[in-house]
């Protein structure tokens, strides 16, 4: 599934770890710094091309603007990674647990949500994925 990939693919790269500050479509309560994945519906299917365009969403939470931005920023800069033809690391693309990543684009800027409950800063950022089977 895209989320787990991705998420695994944000922990080789140092963003975080898996279940304590890389969350899959569910935020707990802790800890204070954290970010989260969810899926949209992005694009449609290019079918003869076979390839599939979801929508992903990151929330990064943090105790502050410059803690919340930062962390968005490190997985900014590992997604544009992907697919991208000025990288190093990945030019063509990348396959986690069997499936073809050829790139992942922004969607926009940060979007920023407010505070939550605890006074945490909240914001999000948009890409789409450009993915195969």
């Amino acid at each position: 599934m895209m989320l787990e990939d991705i998420a695994a693919y944000l922990q080789s790269k140092g963003v975080g770890t898996l279940g304590t500050d890389i969350r899959i479509s569910s935020e707990p309560s802790s800890p204070d710094k954290c970010i989260t994945l969810y899926e949209y519906s992005g694009q449609p299917p290019d079918l003869l091309a076979e390839l599939e365009f979801p929508g992903l969403q990151v929330r990064s939470r943090g105790k502050s603007w410059s803690i919340a931005r930062t962390a968005l920023r490190n997985v900014q800069s590992q997604l544009q990674k992907i697919g991208n033809e000025f990288s190093d690391e990945s030019p063509e693309g990348i396959t986690i647990n069997g499936t073809y990543y050829a790139a992942v684009f922004t969607a926009g800027g940060i979007t920023p949500l407010g505070e939550d409950s605890n006074g945490r800063v909240l914001i999000v950022q948009n890409y789409t994925v450009m993915k195969g089977e």
